[in-house]
């Protein structure tokens, strides 16, 4: 499984900021989801802006067919490129 849904979210593991990014799927225009957890495809685009060290931070994808595609306005060493979507951490608690 690469992106689990909880809460009304689906979340998943960011190899670029290197920790998890939720995605509502509520509201007026919630992200389409293909519902295969582990190929997913999302639509549109995900762009997160995080606050690192004072700083803004841009992370800017696609979830197509398991893989994460980087836009170039990304802030970290992944921009540009097309990744495997990492396998989402199995919950130690249960």
């Amino acid at each position: 499984m690469k992106i689990k849904f909880e809460n009304q979210y689906l979340i998943h593991v960011c190899p670029g900021c290197i920790e998890e990014h939720l995605i509502p799927m509520f509201g007026k225009d919630p992200w389409t989801f293909n519902q295969n957890f582990d190929s997913p495809t999302l639509s549109p685009s995900v762009k997160h802006t995080l606050t690192r060290d004072g700083k803004e931070r841009i992370c800017h994808y696609f979830i197509v067919n398991g893989m994460i595609e980087y836009c170039s306005d990304s802030d970290h060493v992944l921009a540009g490129m097309k990744v495997d979507l990492p396998e989402y951490p199995q919950d130690v608690n249960k």
